[in-house]
């Protein structure tokens, strides 16, 4: 049996974008804990410093207290007004740790995440030359699929592709266009017996997806 014609289903767009926003908002969060850690919570604390020392020289005079801070924040580039009973907020050695703990652990995050988008950039999987091919070099000859996996095809979109020789691709509609992979999904089965295909073992279980053409419309 030969294939009409080829089905290639590339990268999802959808998909690019959310790592995109995931390694930017690693590369954010990680910004946003580092300024805490090594510049707003000191400098919290350097204020809230400088004006206990200035209640403490002036228990019983508020003007004065008032006044002298005003002078410090001046010189300072401090804040004069602030709510509240004191300026800032008290952080420990503790707080300012923890901030920077979690800005330094998410830099590698973003950058695992940036490469994985990267490498997903120009990914795709087609059918060819009665072939199943993918951008990153793998090829099974449809006449030597032994099993073609979609327990979790209904649910979840994934199909695993095995040939004789235990070599496998997987097939993920949440990664690639998900109507030219189902159509390369379609096409293997018509090489295929029934009990080379492994399905769900109670199928009225599996979660109905959203329906392909308008989720793709949605995502457009």
């Amino acid at each position: 049996m030969e294939t009409a014609s080829p089905i290639k289903a590339k990268i999802r767009q959808g998909y690019l974008l959310r790592l995109l926003i995931l390694t930017v908002a690693c590369l954010a969060g990680s910004v946003w804990f580092l300024y805490d850690g090594y510049v707003a919570y000191p400098h919290q604390n350097q204020m809230l410093e400088a004006y206990l020392q200035i209640q403490k020289a002036y228990p019983d005079n508020a003007d004065l207290v008032t006044e002298e801070w005003q002078r410090q924040a001046a010189e300072n580039g401090w804040p004069i007004d602030f709510s509240g009973p004191a300026p800032g907020k008290a952080h420990s050695s503790n707080d300012i740790l923890v901030q920077r703990a979690l800005g330094f652990s998410l830099v590698p995050l973003a950058i695992w995440i940036g490469l994985a988008l990267l490498s997903h950039a120009n990914r795709w999987v087609k059918i060819d030359n009665d072939a199943l091919i993918t951008s990153r070099g793998q090829r099974i000859d449809l006449s030597q699929i032994a099993r073609l996996d979609k327990r979790r095809w209904q649910s979840k979109g994934i199909a695993v592709v095995q040939d004789r020789q235990d070599r496998r691709i997987v097939l993920d509609d949440w990664k690639y266009d998900r109507e030219p992979t189902s159509r390369i999904v379609e096409e293997i089965e018509k090489h295929l017996t029934p009990e080379q295909i492994a399905l769900p073992a109670n199928p009225s279980a599996s979660t109905a997806r959203t329906n392909p053409s308008a989720t793709d419309k949605t995502q457009a």
